[in-house]
Formats: structure tokens, C-alpha cells, sequence
């Protein structure tokens, strides 16, 4: 884009920058307006927000008072809650080989409906941590071990090669719950 900006005619205009320039209003400007802005809003923030509140206002605010239940609940259990193990099935692992993840995780006074375990996996950084562009997937519902704990597991398989990192953590969990990312509300395996 450079060159073109200096590519200039007679005229000393830069027809070949300039066409660039127009060809990119003509097609972000449909994008990127007030009018998309304002429905991405609604439709991602301001509707889901009214839907949470009209369902915790019905029947005399019967699910409204469940969910301040619960979230004190897990708000005084939450220091309770431990990741004890986590086990990898392989440590080598070829590209397309899929692999198993096992968790173990004490919940305390919570169940295994009160949270939602999640493997965290991305590519490596130099320094041993997570690089940029992590996922998560749900482990699947914990099974009771009989001492406390619960054991909770996801398979997994790379399509690339490469150092990768991961861990599990534990988020709190609830179809009210706007976002699992509460402050001081999370859990990550040591």
C-alpha cells in the first residue's frame, strides 16, 4: 500500500492509493456504523441482560432468589474448592492422535451441577506459559470418587505440531449466570 501512496501522475494524485482507499469504505462501511453497532448491542448485551432479569422477576422472584442462594453458596464454598491431580494420558503425543485429561477436584459443599470444569489448552510461549489464542473445553460431569472428590475428564487431539500447555480449571456454573468469570471466583490446577 506504501508504493501506491507514491505511485503519483502528473497530477501528483495517487489514482491507484486512492481507488484502494475508496474500495475499502465501500466495503467496511456497511460494517462498521451505528446502526450494527447499536443491534450487535441489543441482541449480545442489552436483550439477554432484560431475558435473565424477566426470568428471575417471575413468580414473586422465585428464581431470582434461588440464584442470590446459590451464589452465595459458592461465593462462601468457593476456598474449599481443589484441583488434587490432573493426569495426561500421553506425553507424547503425535498430530491427530487424540488423548485423554483427568481431573481430580475436591468441590467442597458444591456439587458437580455448581461448576463446570474446562480443560485450557493453547500453543506454548518461550518461556513455558501460555502463548495467545487459548481454548477451552468442558470436561465431562464429574463422577463421585467417594472420598470428596470428583473426577472429571475430556478428550483432546492437536492438529499441528508444536510445544503446547494446558490445565484445568474449575468456573462456577448457573443458566442465570451472565459470565462464568466471576472476580476471585475460579480455580486453576497448580
Amino acid at each position: 500500500i506504501i508504493p501506491l501512496f507514491y505511485d503519483r501522475g502528473r497530477d501528483n494524485v495517487p489514482r491507484n492509493w486512492v481507488l484502494k482507499v475508496k474500495n475499502g469504505f465501500k466495503k467496511l462501511a456497511p460494517y462498521f456504523n451505528t446502526h450494527r453497532m447499536l443491534q450487535e448491542y441489543t441482541d449480545e448485551m442489552y436483550m439477554p441482560c432484560y431475558d435473565r432479569v424477566r426470568k428471575m422477576s417471575e413468580k414473586n422472584f422465585e428464581a431470582g432468589l434461588k440464584f442470590a442462594a446459590w451464589r452465595g453458596k459458592v461465593e462462601s464454598s468457593w476456598s474449599a474448592v481443589e484441583i488434587r491431580e490432573v493426569k495426561v494420558s500421553q506425553t507424547q503425543i503425535k498430530v491427530g492422535t487424540e488423548f485423554e485429561v483427568t481431573a481430580v477436584v475436591k468441590l467442597g459443599q458444591l456439587t458437580p451441577e455448581d461448576v463446570q470444569v474446562q480443560l485450557y489448552y493453547a500453543k506454548q510461549g518461550t518461556h513455558g506459559e501460555f502463548g495467545a489464542g487459548g481454548e477451552s473445553i468442558a470436561m465431562n460431569s464429574g463422577k463421585a470418587n467417594g472420598d470428596g472428590t470428583y473426577s472429571f475428564s475430556a478428550r483432546l487431539s492437536y492438529n499441528t505440531s508444536g510445544e503446547r500447555a494446558l490445565s484445568v480449571r474449575v468456573l462456577p456454573k448457573h443458566e442465570l449466570l451472565p459470565s462464568p468469570f466471576l472476580p476471585g471466583i475460579i480455580r486453576w490446577a497448580t
